[in-house]
């Protein structure tokens, strides 16, 4: 999975997060924005096989913020 510093955009950085082959393979959709505030463009939203919805708040280049799940099934 990787994330672009400054948003999604053509010539922007890519910071890889997780390697392939990790548990990301099994997200089926993710995101990046601002969902914890107007001030915080650094969280995470993904969507896993089995429907569960999390949030990784505070994701920076160097590190993934902690996982809260939204919703499980």
């Amino acid at each position: 999975m990787y994330i672009a510093r400054n948003g999604i955009a053509k010539r922007r950085k890519e910071h890889r997060l997780r390697p392939h082959g990790s548990p990301w393979r099994k997200a089926t959709l993710a995101t990046v924005g601002a969902f914890g505030g107007p001030d915080r463009q650094d969280d995470i939203v993904t969507l896993w096989k089995g429907r569960k919805l999390t949030l990784r708040p505070d994701t920076t280049a160097e590190s993934m913020g902690p996982e809260r799940i939204l919703v499980s099934q």
